[in-house]
């Protein structure tokens, strides 16, 4: 084995080659070839009848997303290709008082939000306000 040491950034490139075999990547993209799955962070909120925007704080897809509204209390997130059968995670944390979030993948390009108020059983909007949600695609 040989050891090379040294400080690197994420914006840095590395170059291995192996049986003539050539890699060449960004630090930052090295590293997240090494989780095995790709992920999406990000607080997302949504008021009226509007799309919800989303702060990204982590985004290893193979694109950004884009957040639509599709009726009361339902939003898609879509990505063409990104979400693979049986290998889509998707996690969402701290709601609103008396809501429930749920979601789920629709199909290879879009995933779905709803957020449901406890008291009336029904979908409702305006209810998520800078709100967690990551989504993990395995490799």
């Amino acid at each position: 084995m040989k050891e090379i040491k040294a400080n690197l950034k994420d914006t840095d490139r590395i170059k291995v080659t192996y049986n003539k075999n050539e890699v060449d990547m960004s630090i930052s993209d090295f590293k997240n070839s090494l989780r095995g799955y790709k992920i999406y962070k990000a607080l997302i909120t949504q008021s009226g009848t509007d799309a919800p925007t989303a702060i990204v704080l982590e985004n290893t897809l193979s694109g950004d997303l884009t957040w639509s509204y599709n009726t009361v209390g339902v939003y898609v997130a879509t990505l063409a290709g990104e979400f693979t059968a049986d290998k889509t995670f998707i996690f969402t944390g701290q709601v609103a008082t008396d809501t429930v979030v749920s979601t789920n993948r629709i199909n290879v390009d879009s995933i779905t939000l709803r957020t449901y108020d406890i008291s009336s059983a029904g979908l409702t909007d305006v209810r998520l306000s800078n709100n967690s949600i990551e989504i993990k695609v395995y490799d």
